[in-house]
């Protein structure tokens, strides 16, 4: 029957999605390091184009609209959303529309009693004018908050997008403090600064978790059974992405140290560190959103009125361009810390004995955590044995940390 083959091609998709999918990443490195790279050739698995893994292009089409909508060029938001012949298709449309040379301050309407615009230079920088932006919401959020006003506002900006503020309203609550909106504003904002190898597991993830917030949504509006999981999305981005960079950085410590590790130690020690880590974190992201979920469907449930746009503005915290950022660079960071971490155990079984040291220098935005303030101690340049216990395993000291470590020879 239609019910029959329906389940068994949800079936078939789940198989993929969830036990295939998520170990791609991995074989293809494993793969092209041992196998491919010395002849020159690269193997790269493309399971969305895969019948069973299809996916609705007019859904993608949709994604398209919003990511230029939102400021995104053409071509980065195809590359995105993976479209292939991207020069061609570019080619028939005519060119790209290109920025103009200033981009117009933010204007914002609301209270009456907020800052404006009109008394600042015109800036040609889409960051310096986006700064100015968001320290304008800023001011406004505050001011609610100073006069007892609910600090969740109206807010107008030519270059905010109207996603990026319903993240920060998402985030504020009758009972946030304007310290609060200091980090949510941060959270925010950071999207802007990324390094590329943070970029690239940004691009992978971020247009899924907000196709996942959306689907939430209909499903609690459906009365159907939410699931919350991500993994599917995450570990195959996980499983290449930190695989390559741990290479990298392992690399990199063999020409400084003029100790290059063998290659397939190598990767052995990094397929070893990912087939456990990874699932381990991507049951951990599930098992957050699950508990996060749940007191949505709560709200819905007891909120007679509440509408889909009203849930899947609740949903941002769990599925906007804020929390994909969050994932690239706590996972860009611990991926690092693991690989110095094997290149000192691999001179180790050499007879060279190195001790990390402990590096906040690698973000200017150091907290209290990482400049061990938080811990009584100053925590830069201080080697593992000095370390917190909480620190104890190294960075990431917490969610978006982008301390780093490095090593130095003990000397008997």
């Amino acid at each position: 029957s239609a019910a029959n083959y329906a389940t068994a091609n949800s079936d078939r998709q789940s198989f993929w999605r969830e036990t295939v999918v998520p170990r791609l990443g991995l074989y293809e490195h494993v793969i092209n390091t041992q196998l491919f790279a010395p002849i020159g050739y690269m193997l790269e698995y493309h399971p969305d184009e895969l019948d069973v893994m299809q996916a609705d292009e007019a859904s993608r089409a949709g994604s398209l609209k919003l990511l230029v909508d939102a400021g995104m060029p053409l071509r980065g938001a195809m590359q995105t959303l993976g479209y292939k012949n991207i020069d061609e298709t570019l080619a028939m449309t005519g060119p790209e529309t290109t920025t103009p040379e200033a981009v117009p301050l933010p204007t914002e309407v609301g209270d009456n009693v907020e800052p404006t615009a009109s008394d600042l230079p015109i800036l040609a920088t889409p960051t310096a004018a986006r700064s100015i932006a968001f320290g304008l919401l800023t001011k406004k959020i505050e001011r609610r908050i100073k006069s007892g006003r609910d600090p969740r506002c109206h807010f107008d900006s030519d270059v905010i997008t109207a996603d990026e503020v319903k993240s920060v309203m998402a985030r504020l609550s009758p009972d946030s403090t304007v310290s609060d909106v200091a980090n949510i504003i941060a959270e925010v904002k950071a999207v802007d600064d990324m390094t590329p190898d943070e970029r690239r597991i940004y691009n992978a993830i971020a247009p899924e978790l907000a196709k996942r917030g959306q689907a939430w949504a209909r499903q609690i509006t459906q009365n159907k059974t939410v699931d919350p999981t991500l993994k599917d999305v995450i570990a195959p981005v996980l499983n290449a992405e930190l695989a390559t960079q741990m290479s990298k950085r392992i690399d990199t410590l063999g020409t400084q140290f003029d100790i290059p590790m063998d290659a397939g130690e190598e990767s052995q020690r990094v397929i070893d560190w990912l087939s456990d880590y990874v699932p381990m974190t991507t049951a951990r992201i599930d098992q957050t959103t699950a508990d996060r979920i749940k007191p949505i469907i709560e709200t819905y449930r007891k909120t007679p009125g509440m509408t889909i746009d009203d849930l899947t503005a609740l949903m941002l915290p769990l599925s906007d361009a804020a929390r994909a950022r969050m994932i690239a660079v706590t996972e860009t960071t611990r991926a690092a810390a693991q690989a110095t971490v094997e290149y000192q155990q691999y001179l180790g079984k050499a007879g060279i004995t190195m001790i990390r040291v402990w590096n906040t220098d690698a973000d200017e935005k150091v907290c209290p955590i990482c400049t061990g303030q938080a811990y009584g101690v100053d925590l830069n340049g201080l080697t593992e044995d000095q370390w917190p216990a909480d620190l104890a395993d190294g960075p990431p000291a917490h969610v978006n940390c982008r301390c780093d470590t490095s090593l130095r020879l003990v000397k008997s």
